[in-house]
């Protein structure tokens, strides 16, 4: 007997998903007593981000050193943990991304929590959304991807978990979609908002640089002067210096309770060999360097391509290198494997990948439960895979692409700031 399921049925299953996901939100907020609940903690690492908007809304002109200080967030979070509680959490996050906490902080606890909750249930929702020209599965069934996006596990446990991984995807699929539209100053200004996170907007910048794509690091320019002034505003101009010492000491502070959690090549070599070990600087090192090389000289090369066929080559340059940042980044953990979406969409519409596939992909999510015990993450094998097969489909396209036509005797590259006409 051959049961058929119809979109609409599949459609309804998965809008029942979300409402019930929905509703469990809500009962367990009104059940909170602060961040007490019956289950713990309510919040997962949102504390750290409620306390530096605390502490930014009870101190105007607050100094950056003060922002940064963990007795002082500790001292914050106190307020708010249950009395059991005896983890605190560290906010290392430039300045800048200080300053909306302070208008959450302005709501009870439970309040803040829900109404951040649902800023990045809806921040997954706007990728989504934004993502649906650039994949077919994703236009037909924008329901289901958001029942499977947000209940794969990493992206289950940073949305719930008052974590910003969906922030993350939104900026990053908000740059590939004005950068494939030509809209590069907005393309660079969205950019500049992933400052937030530099190991994901560094790799993005570097490309940019090789690629002389420079109306884009132009708006990059631009945005950055702006969080540049909302940090000093929040805490004095020198909030940068006081910034550095802070990731420094959550380096320090954090690796050895989460190096289990890691998820990147170089985290999961210090799971592995150590923590700073010379095997695990080497691996890590190492991974740097090769897989930084070979990004770049797609952009490169990408760049030499004629104007034909260009969007189809960002659809995979984009997310190749957001995953090369999630590959190369030191302190990636599980819920920042949620950006493997990316992965899904452009796998899926270049038909690298079947339902069999993804249905296999989003089980593999919940490797990130066996981290603990095994002292890694198997989860990186994952993460590894994924950025394979979408180099590989990057690697295969721009070979294919037939070279562009050599410039007219006189005429220069339009792009090239120093470009004339009949010099």
């Amino acid at each position: 007997m051959t049961v058929t399921v119809t979109a609409e049925q599949t459609r309804r299953g998965a809008l029942a998903v979300l409402l019930a996901l929905a509703a469990a939100l809500a009962i367990v907020v009104l059940s909170a007593d602060g961040a007490e609940v019956v289950s713990g903690r309510l919040g997962g690492d949102y504390p750290a981000f409620h306390a530096a908007g605390e502490l930014v809304l009870a101190e105007p002109g607050l100094e950056a050193a003060a922002l940064y200080d963990p007795e002082l967030q500790n001292a914050e979070q106190a307020k708010v943990l249950p009395p059991s509680e005896d983890g605190r959490l560290y906010f290392g996050y430039p300045a800048f991304y200080a300053a909306p906490f302070a208008l959450l902080a302005m709501l009870p606890y439970d309040l803040a929590y829900l109404a951040y909750t649902a800023l990045m249930t809806a921040a997954l929702a706007a990728a989504i959304a934004l993502v649906r020209p650039m994949c077919r599965l994703v236009r037909d069934r924008p329901v289901e991807t958001m029942a499977v996006a947000v209940t794969f596990y990493p992206m289950f446990r940073a949305v719930g978990g008052g974590q910003n991984t969906s922030l993350t995807l939104l900026l990053m699929v908000g740059f590939w979609r004005l950068l494939r539209d030509d809209r590069d100053g907005a393309a660079g200004l969205i950019l500049a908002l992933l400052l937030y996170k530099p190991v994901f907007a560094i790799p993005f910048l570097g490309v940019l640089v090789l690629s002389r794509r420079w109306r884009v690091l132009g708006g990059a320019a631009v945005g950055t002067g702006v969080l540049y002034a909302v940090g000093a505003l929040v805490t004095g101009p020198g909030w940068v210096g006081a910034w550095v010492d802070a990731i420094r000491y959550l380096d320090r502070s954090d690796t050895p309770f989460n190096v289990h959690n890691f998820v990147s090549v170089p985290g999961a070599a210090e799971a592995v060999f150590g923590i700073d070990s010379p095997a695990a600087t080497v691996v890590g090192g190492l991974t740097v360097i090769v897989l930084g090389g070979v990004i770049s000289w797609l952009w490169v090369l990408e760049r030499r391509l004629p104007d034909a066929g260009r969007r189809g080559r960002l659809d995979l340059l984009v997310p190749l290198t957001g995953l090369g940042a999630l590959v190369m980044t030191p302190h990636a953990l599980h819920y920042d494997a949620g950006l493997l979406l990316l992965a899904a969409a452009v796998l899926v519409e270049r038909g690298a990948a079947r339902p069999v596939a993804l249905a296999v992909g989003w089980s593999a999510g919940l490797l990130a439960l066996v981290a603990e015990p095994l002292g890694f993450s198997p989860l990186v094998a994952l993460v590894v895979l994924a950025f394979a097969l979408v180099l590989r489909a990057a690697w295969t396209e721009i070979r294919a692409s037939p070279p562009s036509e050599p410039p007219a005797a006189g005429l220069l590259d339009p792009d090239d700031p120093g470009a004339m006409i009949g010099r």
